[in-house]
């Protein structure tokens, strides 16, 4: 007899398309001020579904912020699936920072960013820490594993959600430094949750955008930690 426990759950986390503040360099985190996405964001998005017709997916979970969900919606039309919405899968909350670019921080909080580059973990803008970005998203995922147990789950998120679920989780590649591994917008890296624990089964991939140009933002969240 097979429990909830031997089934194993895959999760594909899905960063949001490119939005206006990526192009402009400007910081997100949970700003409710953060517009949605670009022409490119929501072509990246539309090459996204396609990507997602033949992955099997049967429950589509999007963070609420307005690029996760505008990136959901072009899935939500191409599987005919209900997005359920998430707070738990939003993007760092940043405090202060939102809405500036990396050179105002740095100017406003002189040493904050190299000190975060040195992996001191201090609540960036007086939002959240790294480690508590990281708390969330496992307990996010571990969540899903049970509501949705032996499913596949296209999850909408963000670079620091994928990010931290890959530093946190085995199974990278022999060889593999998941430190320098890019969250491009609409990449999908695939995670299976089983009664043992959550594993990273496969790193984030862009081939469905087939060369289209792509561009590393929110690099405030994809550095090393």
């Amino acid at each position: 007899m097979t429990t909830q426990s031997d089934q194993i759950t895959t999760l594909l986390l899905c960063r949001h398309g490119e939005s206006q503040w990526n192009l402009e360099g400007r910081i997100q985190g949970q700003s409710p001020d953060a517009p949605g996405l670009t022409a490119l964001g929501r072509e990246q998005a539309r090459l996204l579904a396609e990507q997602m017709r033949s992955a099997g997916v049967d429950v589509l979970v999007t963070s609420d912020l307005r690029r996760a969900a505008e990136t959901a919606g072009f899935v939500s039309r191409a599987l005919g699936l209900e997005p359920v919405q998430d707070s738990s899968w939003r993007e760092i909350g940043l405090g202060e920072w939102q809405g500036l670019t990396r050179s105002q921080v740095a100017e406003r909080w002189p040493g904050m960013l190299e000190a975060v580059g040195r992996g001191e973990d201090p609540p960036r803008g007086g939002g959240e820490t790294y480690a508590q970005l990281t708390t969330r998203t496992l307990a996010a995922a571990a969540d899903l594993a049970r509501r949705y147990a032996g499913q596949t789950i296209c999850v909408v998120t963000h670079g620091g959600n994928v990010r931290s679920a890959m530093l946190a989780l085995p199974g990278a590649p022999d060889g593999l430094e998941i430190k320098s591994i890019p969250v491009f917008n609409t990449s999908v890296t695939v995670l299976q949750v089983t009664g043992d624990g959550a594993r990273l089964m496969a790193p984030p991939d862009i081939s469905h955008l087939d060369g289209m140009a792509t561009t590393l933002n929110e690099k405030i969240d994809d550095e090393p930690r």
